[in-house]
């Protein structure tokens, strides 16, 4: 009557909902991976930051953001990271 079938507005409030999804994973990679480099330049002088900017893995951001607290230079964040 008011547009599209209810199969077909179902299928379209799945998708939304998957880009809504979607859309918290990136923010949330974003969000690790400026904390890592905030924190990798105030504790270790970091410098060359946009090989960081590339590193889309949750898991090993995690882990470097872990390894900050220890690490006595930037090699071994960074090695997390490889």
């Amino acid at each position: 009557m008011f547009g599209a079938p209810l199969g077909e507005f179902h299928d379209w409030r799945q998708l939304e909902k998957r880009g809504e999804l979607k859309g918290k994973e990136i923010g949330k990679i974003e969000a690790k991976r400026s904390t890592l480099i905030k924190l990798l330049k105030r504790k270790l002088a970091l410098a060359e930051e946009e090989e960081l900017r590339s590193v889309t893995d949750e898991a090993k951001l995690e882990a470097a953001l872990d390894m900050i607290l220890d690490a006595k230079d930037k090699s071994e964040v960074l090695r997390t990271l490889g």
